[in-house]
């Protein structure tokens, strides 16, 4: 017991408040379509746990907080109503909230007017509330578009894509592919190597104005980027008019770059969810299988914020997950016969971001309180600024950044299909206003094209198949045919003119070794004489001329044999080489 009393002292300690913080939350109740994401219901107790925790840091300790509540619905005139009932009649000193864009920018504007710091999660995704020159004492801890639009910027840069296409549509929900439209256009103004050559919106989302969009931007680009509502089937209907458009092939890749996305899958009212493939078709009449259009997924990237979640889910997130649920029925929300339908026993996945946004200005009010120690008004949103840049941990176990605009440094993640056609995280990018740091978890950039190549932004042929560079032999077929011939026949005629020269002179060789060659049968040796022969031949005969003493001298010798060729006499050298076969035949 005493273990516990010591435990619990410095708590009844600092239980005795002496100063208030009045809080207004504003919150979306009854709108369907954000309800999962940031419904009152399933997200509003955030505020308690991480009241918990500036009081567990000693963050405060003097005050109390003070929470009043009000709902704007996503009304960009209520929220203005509440946001000055609010300041007005409610006194608040801060202002968490609200959770969509138009609501937020009604809210950054007066806020800005009152000098009251405002903290905007969840779906207050539009850029322009993060304009610090326009709304200087709003800090946003949501993802916005123009962080999702560097992030895209970066993946084109990243792959050589120099130029792509943007279909949109604001079917199903105004807001959200609104900005991510509006600041596509700015990246690519601000961006010299990376171009936006065509803008295609849809107004209703059919399946003969999907193929009509393809076939249009397929006119312009192969690297086409997309957004769509969430949760009404559009993006498999995206995907399935791509393969009866021809176009779910190799050339092609599509990005879903959008906020409220959990890339492959889709969140269910009741927390669970399923593949993007497996949506019920509805009202689009596809023709194809499930596994068609699984296939068809295979050349998709989704660039999105998973929802507001981290994508590894930790003990430590699931615990404040479930204490949101739980606490929805403590003061001041007594939240319990309006919170006990079964859709309503998952927290919203952008809880986390209320969270961060009551734990972040309760650091900046700290600091600003120990800077100022004197002030009591503490509804001063330019103070409040003053402290905004901050770090700390999240419910996630991750890093939440702030600099010091009050804009928050967000990651980003890209999701592809695996060869098994399953998703998985390829890379996450921590996005900040002029840079992004990009960290891949594939081991080869050929897995995001299934072992193939890199589409490129422009095919060699052009779009239109058309401009292909210049082949010479395949326009100038017939010419090439002639010519060939043509070399040919003269690399023929200079072969056999070679051959026969050559011919020629062989001929001419033999007829001028026959010049000099004599055959045996011609020959007539030179027969010597004996002594005896030779003396009576000297007495018998007369005087006799030289030549024929001469030639009756010639005997054989060693290395010369004498002949009698044509009154001519002929020295033959004796060899035994000589085949005497062949000298016969001569």
């Amino acid at each position: 017991m005493s273990f516990l009393l010591i435990y619990f002292l410095p708590y009844v300690a600092f239980s005795q408040y002496t100063k208030t913080v009045n809080v207004g939350l504003l919150f979306s109740k009854d709108v369907q379509s954000v309800n999962r994401a940031v419904g009152y219901r399933t997200s509003a107790a955030a505020v308690l746990v991480a009241r918990d925790r500036v009081r567990a840091e000693h963050l405060l300790d003097e005050y109390d907080f003070n929470f009043t509540i009000k709902f704007d619905e996503c009304s960009e005139s209520l929220a203005a109503g509440k946001v000055v009932e609010l300041i007005n009649q409610d006194d608040v000193d801060v202002i968490i909230g609200p959770t969509c864009n138009r609501a937020g920018v009604a809210t950054a504007s007066l806020a800005a007017y009152y000098n009251v710091p405002v903290f905007q999660w969840g779906l207050t995704t539009t850029a322009d509330i993060g304009n610090f020159t326009r709304y200087p004492t709003t800090s946003t801890l949501s993802l916005d578009t123009h962080s999702m639009a560097n992030a895209m910027r970066d993946v084109l840069q990243r792959f050589d894509w120099e130029e792509f296409v943007f279909i949109y549509s604001n079917d199903g929900d105004d807001e959200k592919c609104a900005s991510m439209k509006d600041d596509m256009e700015k990246m690519s103004v601000e961006t010299k190597d990376v171009t936006l050559a065509y803008m295609y919106q849809i107004q209703t989302v059919t399946m003969e104005s999907l193929k009509k969009a393809l076939t249009e931007v397929a006119k312009r680009g192969r690297i086409i980027a997309n957004c769509f509502a969430s949760g009404k089937g559009f993006k498999k209907a995206f995907v399935s008019a791509t393969v009866l458009a021809g176009m779910s092939t190799d050339e092609y890749v599509y990005i879903f770059a959008e906020p409220k996305s959990r890339g492959f899958y889709v969140d269910e009212e009741d927390g669970s969810r399923h593949y993007s493939w497996d949506d019920t078709d509805g009202s689009f009449v596809t023709g194809l299988s499930n596994e068609q259009i699984r296939e068809a997924y295979s050349r998709v990237l989704f660039i999105c914020d998973n929802m507001g979640e981290p994508v590894t889910i930790t003990e430590q997130f699931q615990n404040f997950s479930n204490q949101v649920i739980k606490r929805m029925s403590e003061a001041p929300f007594n939240c319990i016969e309006d919170c006990a339908n079964s859709t309503f026993k998952v927290s919203a996945t952008y809880s986390g971001q209320l969270f961060d946004a009551f734990y972040a200005y309760a650091v900046a009010l700290n600091k600003s309180l120990t800077k100022n120690p004197g002030i009591t008004d503490l509804k001063n949103g330019s103070m409040i600024s003053g402290q905004i840049a901050m770090t700390f941990k999240g419910v996630g176990g991750n890093d939440i950044s702030l600099d010091d605009t009050g804009s928050r440094i967000v990651r980003v993640f890209m999701f592809a299909m695996n060869s098994s056609l399953l998703p998985y995280l390829a890379a996450d990018m921590l996005v900040s206003v002029d840079n992004v740091e990009y960290t891949s978890y594939y081991t080869s950039e050929s897995e995001l094209w299934k072992g193939g190549p890199r589409p490129l932004s422009r095919p060699i042929c052009g779009f239109s198949g058309t401009e292909c560079p210049p082949d010479f032999v395949r326009d100038y077929l017939t010419y090439v045919i002639i010519a060939v011939v043509i070399v040919s026949v003269a690399i023929f005629a200079g072969c056999a003119g070679l051959c026969y020269t050559v011919h020629i002179k062989r001929l001419e060789m033999q007829r001028q070794d026959l010049l000099w060659q004599v055959s045996f049968l011609e020959l007539t040796q030179i027969q010597s004489k004996s002594k005896a022969d030779a003396s009576q031949h000297s007495f018998a005969s007369g005087p006799s001329t030289a030549t024929k003493i001469t030639v009756e001298s010639r005997s054989e010798t060693t290395n010369f044999i004498f002949y009698f060729y044509k009154q001519e006499i002929l020295a033959g050298v004796p060899t035994s080489s000589i085949n005497p076969e062949h000298i016969s035949d001569n």
